[in-house]
């Protein structure tokens, strides 16, 4: 999915606020644009798009992982495994498809989150992850959610092991 098109389906749901998609929309476009400023922002339009959801733990599992941060794992795994990309555009279409149909029945599964808006949100982390280059949110996200997390890096070690 291009990314105008990506900010048009967002607007479109009538669940984010436009201000927050305009928000994103201009921080992206800077050079370069703030991590931790991008992260905010993502995780308000995915609140406003499901509400509490993000923050509701695995069911059925003692480890302390947030949806929201469990979806970014698997694009960070993803895009970790993949190398450098010379194409955004590729990069966004690949990954996009391939992240979504691997594992948007484990969602289902692991947290009862079964929507039509997944692919949704893992266009936006990729989106994310490319107008700020893959490398910095690789490092920006390790950094802040895994490093010091151990629930993340077992769960980011089964995502590896497969």
């Amino acid at each position: 999915m291009e990314e105008q098109a990506l900010f048009q389906q967002l607007e479109e749901t009538n669940r984010v606020n436009p201000y927050t998609v305009y928000e994103l929309r201009n921080l992206l476009d800077s050079n370069p644009p703030d991590l931790s400023e991008t992260e905010r922002l993502c995780f308000s339009i995915v609140t406003d798009l499901f509400g509490d959801k993000p923050l509701a733990e695995l069911q059925n599992n003692d480890d302390h992982i947030l949806w929201y941060d469990y979806v970014q794992l698997h694009i960070y795994a993803f895009l970790k495994g993949k190398g450098d990309y010379r194409k955004d555009e590729i990069l966004l279409t690949a990954g996009n498809a391939i992240l979504t149909e691997n594992f948007i029945d484990e969602l289902f599964i692991r947290f009862g989150i079964k929507s039509e808006l997944i692919p949704l949100v893992v266009s936006l982390f990729v989106l994310a992850a490319v107008k700020v280059s893959v490398n910095a949110w690789c490092d920006y996200f390790y950094d802040s959610r895994v490093r010091e997390n151990e629930d993340m890096l077992e769960a980011l070690k089964e995502m590896t092991d497969k």
